[in-house]
């Protein structure tokens, strides 16, 4: 039987850091590029964290481009930091929610 390689283990498989805040519901994701699968943020977090946002971003991602923006929800500590982000990434794909519905909406920000 082989040992299960954890929650850290799983985590690192997926290519997977979360970005702890200062409490629980303004956390987010990083998931860094894989082949063709390219580096995303999930949720873009709290406008006042976005500076925070993007330093750990860099580090994280240790010089990969980030190219995705997933908003899980339209609540200020998952899309607060949308604007920052986009201002420091001049054009990437992001998904937001629907409130309608219907399939979430795609397309390109640019600054």
């Amino acid at each position: 039987m082989t040992a299960s390689p954890g929650a850290a283990g799983v985590l690192a498989s997926l290519g997977l850091t979360v970005l702890q805040r200062d409490w629980l519901s303004s956390n987010q994701a990083v998931f860094r590029a894989e082949g063709a699968v390219p580096a995303s943020l999930v949720d873009s977090g709290y406008a006042r964290h976005a500076p925070m946002t993007l330093a750990l971003l860099e580090h994280v991602l240790d010089g990969q481009p980030l190219a995705r923006l997933l908003n899980t929800h339209l609540h200020s500590d998952h899309c607060g930091g949308t604007v920052c982000c986009r201002r420091a990434i001049q054009s990437w794909p992001r998904w937001f929610p629907s409130v309608t519905g219907q399939r979430p909406r795609s397309g390109t920000v640019r600054a």
